[in-house]
């Protein structure tokens, strides 16, 4: 009797094992930056060069990511605001790839458009408070320009198929109309 119930109790944790590892393995998986801003040594950084190179992504970890991971750890990049920084977003984003290893290597993967795709298809433009102010405003659109900025790459559009980067270009506008409708009543 005790080694039947020892057997089972067996076989259950087992089980669960098994359960939670593969429950740990669908887990989201973006890099989380040992050093970022907010930080006070990020303080201590004296320069944007000092800045870019602490936020390179160890090339074992790189090589390691999901395309997923990689294109949520990509927008959630601590200076992908930079692209805003130059006299347009397209030079300021082939400035931010230039210096980081992350959207390097996410421009190479031959899913990368199908990865961001499916991240920008899940982001709804309503999603905010209606009491907002202008700049919680201007952050929350901020976000879909990023993410599209990205999407309009050569790189990622090359990835996509025809009907993909027809449904791409569909979305986009279907998002833009909403959110100048829902944010600045256009």
């Amino acid at each position: 009797m005790i080694s039947k119930l020892l057997n089972m109790i067996a076989l259950l944790f087992l089980q669960c094992c098994f359960a939670l590892t593969v429950f740990a393995q669908q887990q989201s998986s973006a890099y989380n930056w040992p050093l970022k801003p907010g930080m006070p040594e990020w303080k201590d950084l004296k320069t944007h060069d000092e800045m870019l190179e602490v936020l390179q992504i160890p090339v074992e970890t790189l090589q390691k990511m999901t395309t997923k991971d990689l294109a949520q750890t990509c927008l959630n990049y601590p200076l992908f605001p930079d692209i805003w920084a130059f006299n347009s977003m397209q030079d300021g984003m082939e400035r931010v790839i230039a210096g980081f290893n992350g959207l390097q290597e996410f421009l190479k993967r031959n899913d990368a458009g199908s990865g961001l795709f499916a991240i920008y298809k899940n982001m709804n433009p309503h999603n905010f408070d209606e009491s907002w102010s202008n700049l919680q405003k201007g952050k929350y659109t901020a976000e879909f320009a990023k993410i599209e900025i990205l999407l309009a790459q050569e790189d990622i559009l090359a990835s996509l198929d025809q009907n993909d980067r027809l449904l791409l270009l569909q979305e986009s506008l279907n998002k833009q109309k909403s959110i100048r409708q829902r944010l600045f009543n256009v």
